[in-house]
């Protein structure tokens, strides 16, 4: 038959049942359409993929294979990959090329690979750099910037000067490191040598309006979290360049100048409740989190590298899931226990306890900057956990019936029932595990406000029982 020919009937058959779809579908249950139209999306595909030798190699071997994770494997395999070369340490190959272990690589010898000062320096770089985002994006919008608590850091401007100005630092910043990126793929040597400098030339500018061009309180206190940014951008553009000296100086003297502020200008014992707690969750608590999240972005990138290896998949998820519970934990622990510190050695408690789990018991709600600081540990174990659920396809897709859709495949050009079977069977086998973990995923946010809630007490008293036990509270 010719080959071509084989494929008339699957052609015919996808639009008749697309048009089923349309005709009934005033009378289907939302959940059950998006169902059929992720089927006739994936019917699609598969047929395409059928169409060349290619495609249907592809599909015929990996349908055969032991363990039959291809779903999670499209997706996990080159995200993790991407973010292995960026972050991890990479192995030389015999041909000197480098790329990331293998993923049969001992999962202490993977972690040992994930923690890198790469990671570290992205780490601290997100932990600093989004809650400041998150704390002037509203204000760059036109209302308050309020840390949570009834706190305000700074209230809603006029569009000129202040925001537009604060607006321009941004434009500054984003050009520098556009500039960077094109310059770099300039054929032209000036402009490659040129393209290292752009972004510290951009910090610069941005860094001196900083200080050159405050008109008001409000803009000053505007344009210091934007230079807290700036100055955190270029110790990562320095750092990742290789000028760890320089990255280090920048720093530390960006540090020491912030010390330097505080002794100078402000009175620690009169410092009002609100400025207090500006200090502790712009200057201290971010720190700590770039620390831990550092280790549950190491934890996630290692484990999630050696589920590619193996059908258990989505048991790494799980173990990831509960080291990051570890993690959350230990990370809440320690904020408590420098803030316990910080109130024992200051002429004045910098930020009270007490009142902190008192407000977090009457207004959760007020509290979110804490959140978005806490919860960001947990995010990249999230994203684990749901994509290491699609590989939930090889538990319940057995081999055998696995091996005769794969043989309808290679028969297909030949063929006209195993052209249909084998396009009809090969969607159905993507969107079998898509739908389960749909309806599960369903089911779960039936119930998780209750179950994080209770959670979220439980957590609230651990940390609380800790703050007694050792006695700042």
């Amino acid at each position: 038959m010719d080959e071509p020919r084989a494929y008339v009937i699957p052609l015919v058959i996808w639009p008749v049942l697309a048009g089923a779809l349309i005709t009934h579908w005033s009378g289907l249950h939302p959940f059950a359409a998006v169902a059929w139209v992720l089927w006739l999306v994936l019917a699609m595909i598969a047929l395409l993929a059928q169409t060349s030798p290619g495609g249907r190699a592809y599909l015929a071997g990996t349908l055969q294979t032991r363990h039959y994770t291809q779903v999670y494997l499209y997706v996990a395999r080159p995200l993790n990959d991407w973010v292995w070369r960026r972050v991890g340490r990479m192995r030389a190959g015999p041909d000197g090329t480098e790329a990331p272990p293998p993923e049969t690589t001992a999962i202490w010898h993977l972690l040992r690979g994930a923690l890198t000062w790469r990671l570290l320096d992205r780490a601290l770089l997100i932990a600093v750099a989004y809650p400041l985002i998150a704390l002037i994006l509203p204000w760059l919008l036109g209302g308050d910037a309020v840390l949570g608590a009834g706190v305000v850091v700074f209230p809603a401007a006029e569009f000129w000067p202040e925001r537009a100005l604060v607006l321009g630092q941004f434009v500054i910043l984003t050009g520098g490191f556009v500039g960077l990126t094109l310059a770099s793929a300039s054929p032209r040597r000036f402009w490659r040598s040129a393209a290292e400098w752009l972004p510290l030339i951009a910090i610069v500018f941005a860094s001196a309006g900083v200080f050159a061009v405050v008109v008001a309180v409000v803009v000053g206190v505007a344009f210091a979290v934007l230079g807290a940014v700036a100055v955190a951008v270029a110790v990562d553009w320095l750092w990742s360049r290789g000028r760890r000296g320089w990255a280090l100086a920048l720093l530390g003297g960006f540090w020491a100048l912030g010390l330097l502020a505080i002794v100078l200008f402000l009175d620690l014992s009169a410092l009002p409740v609100d400025s207090k707690a500006v200090f502790i969750f712009l200057a201290v608590l971010p720190l700590i989190n770039g620390l831990f999240d550092a280790l549950s972005y190491a934890l996630t990138l290692a484990l999630s590298r050696k589920g590619l290896a193996t059908r258990w998949a989505p048991l790494w998820g799980l173990i990831d899931l509960a080291l990051g519970a570890v993690l959350f934990l230990a990370l809440g622990a320690t904020m408590v226990a420098v803030i316990a510190a910080l109130n024992a050695i200051g002429t004045a408690p910098i930020y009270d306890l007490a009142a902190l789990f008192a407000g977090l018991r009457a207004s959760p709600g007020d509290y979110w900057w804490l959140y978005l600081i806490l919860f960001s540990t947990l995010l990249p174990t999230a994203l684990h956990l749901l994509i290491a659920a699609l590989a939930v396809q090889g538990w319940f897709l057995f081999q055998r019936p696995r091996r005769a859709v794969a043989g309808w495949i290679a028969a297909a050009p030949t063929s006209h029932p195993a052209a249909v079977g084998g396009f009809l069977a090969q969607a159905t086998i993507w969107w079998l595990p898509l739908i389960a973990l749909a309806g599960l995923g369903w089911v779960l946010w039936q119930v998780i406000g209750t179950a994080a809630g209770a959670a979220g007490l439980i957590y609230l008293d651990a940390l609380e029982g800790l703050s007694r036990w050792i006695g700042v509270i």
